[in-house]
């Protein structure tokens, strides 16, 4: 009988699913914008993330921390 070897693949996903629900969080929080471009907001949460994918780790860490604490505020203080 095989045994599967260990994969350290849910680590990495458990993180990326975070990072993913950040990004849908922070998408989804746009649309209760008022007086703002919503658009342009839109199009800078992209290409931060996009600009983003190859960080490394500490990068990655603070970053986390800063898309939660957007999130958390609704946007205050960013605009």
């Amino acid at each position: 009988m095989r045994v599967p070897a260990k994969s350290t693949a849910p680590v990495v996903n458990v993180a990326k699913e975070h990072i993913c629900s950040l990004y849908r969080g922070l998408l989804r929080n746009t649309r209760g914008l008022r007086y703002s471009d919503k658009d342009f907001v839109v199009g800078r949460i992209r290409e931060e993330f996009k600009n983003n994918m190859e960080v490394n780790k500490t990068r990655q860490e603070k970053l986390v921390l800063k898309a939660e604490k957007v999130l958390e505020n609704n946007f205050g203080g960013l605009l």
